[in-house]
């Protein structure tokens, strides 16, 4: 899995406190599982001190979970390794919000702990999908704490009573707790900070969103959407199961809250005659056909519709011109293109953008293949772009046959593109 950037909006929510979901923690700030993408400003890079102070000082490349008995252990040795090619700077890096370097330890502790409080009680830990996405939301509102120059020092004692108060739910003790943390090699004092920092980051959100007269989840959704999020080596690689899943089971497409949403849109097709195979159903994963769109066409007064692809394989990728990592992918794209120019159809998709910007970046990296304005983000959200970039491998009939998210390599890209070649039985 490449690295790929993120932007996301407000469709699907869950609970920001992961890690103490398994005690039913009243900490509810919601955190959205990532949709279509939207153009945003640059934002500058602060974030909470108090974010920071929650990393544990060894670093961990691990985005696997752990087992409950040991999770700090399993977390550094399930760790998978980054790509060679993989700058060491960007090596351990989950993900940038809005330019904070998110990285390998900050996972580490979050899944650690939530392994242990999901033992304590017994209940399924996170995935790491889940909890890279609340570490996105926490940083969000936790950068806004801080440009509100917000600080509780009542905020300890009160996590202190609350943490007892759900132990006892359980018929739990913070003895037992503290035991549970210092088996797992976590520093019972970065645990109760990192408790009332939820409590903290839950109570703001919860008190602007109030403030600004909406819903909670519209407030998280604005953050995402007025934020620029991108995945590093490291959050591409915790998706990846997740990716993996979606891309077998039409059934449940839904594996990952990080990687496919919505489930795929049934739409039934009462034209065909009564004697025809059952119609395939439209969806995001492999084996469905693919959403349909129409949508302008950069540099031309026409527009390009979905079945303007049939007839011949697509590689149909998503992308904006403010993630580096669509530049990483752009010139393997170009030359892939001119090497298939008879067997494929090559399109991008510039999501959000204007178009003034678009054809200037066309032009200096001589994109052959058409490039098709969304310009409302409607496309992306049809196909469930949770980051940039995007792909999606589409058979003649228009039927997806795999979808890749981050940046491709050359290698990655022949292998898709082989198997969109290679006759299917």
């Amino acid at each position: 899995m490449s690295v790929c950037c993120l932007q996301m909006n407000k469709r699907t929510l869950f609970l920001i406190g992961a890690p103490i979901l398994a005690l039913v923690l009243v900490v509810a700030l919601l955190f959205a599982v990532s949709g279509s993408a939207q153009q945003s400003p640059a934002h500058p890079d602060d974030t909470s001190a108090a974010l920071d102070a929650t990393l544990l000082s060894a670093p961990s490349t691990t985005v696997k979970p752990a087992q409950p008995a040991t999770p700090t252990a399993a977390l550094l040795t399930l760790a998978p390794a980054a790509p060679a090619d993989t700058p060491a700077a960007d090596a351990d890096l989950v993900v940038l919000v809005d330019g904070k370097a998110l990285r390998t330890e900050r996972l580490a502790f979050v899944q650690a702990v939530d392994q242990v409080m999901s033992a304590l009680v017994g209940s399924e830990p996170a995935t790491p999908a889940q909890l890279i996405d609340q570490m996105i939301n926490h940083a969000l509102v936790a950068q806004q704490m801080t440009a509100a120059e917000l600080s509780d020092p009542a905020a300890a004692a009160e996590a202190a009573t609350r943490l007892e108060t759900l132990l006892s739910a359980d018929d739990k003790a913070t003895a037992d707790l503290t035991r549970a943390l210092e088996d797992a090699g976590i520093d019972p004092s970065q645990f109760e900070d990192y408790f009332a920092e939820l409590l903290a980051v839950d109570a703001f959100a919860r008190q602007a969103a109030t403030a600004e007269g909406s819903e909670l989840e519209a407030y998280i959704g604005d953050l995402q959407t007025a934020a620029r999020i991108s995945y590093g080596p490291a959050g591409a690689l915790a998706l990846e199961p997740a990716v993996s899943a979606a891309q077998t089971s039409v059934a449940t497409p839904t594996a990952s809250p990080a990687v496919q949403t919505p489930a795929p849109t049934l739409e039934a097709q009462s034209s065909s005659p009564a004697d025809a195979p059952p119609a395939i159903p439209r969806g995001v994963v492999a084996g469905l056909l693919a959403p349909d769109f129409t949508l302008d066409t950069l540099g031309e007064e026409t527009q390009t519709t979905f079945d303007d692809l049939l007839g011949r394989p697509t590689v149909l990728s998503f992308w904006t011109t403010w993630c580096p990592y669509c530049l990483r992918q752009t010139p393997i794209l170009v030359a892939a293109a001119e090497r298939y120019t008879d067997d494929l159809h090559f399109v991008g998709v510039d999501v959000a953008e204007d178009a003034d910007a678009v054809a200037a970046y066309v032009a200096e990296h001589a994109i052959p293949y058409p490039v098709l304005l969304d310009r409302q983000s409607q496309a992306a959200t049809a196909y469930a772009v949770n980051g940039f970039p995007t792909t999606y491998f589409l058979d003649a009939t228009g039927t997806i046959v795999a979808q890749h998210i981050g940046a491709l390599s050359e290698e990655e890209l022949t292998q898709y593109v082989e198997q969109l070649l290679t006759p299917r039985s």
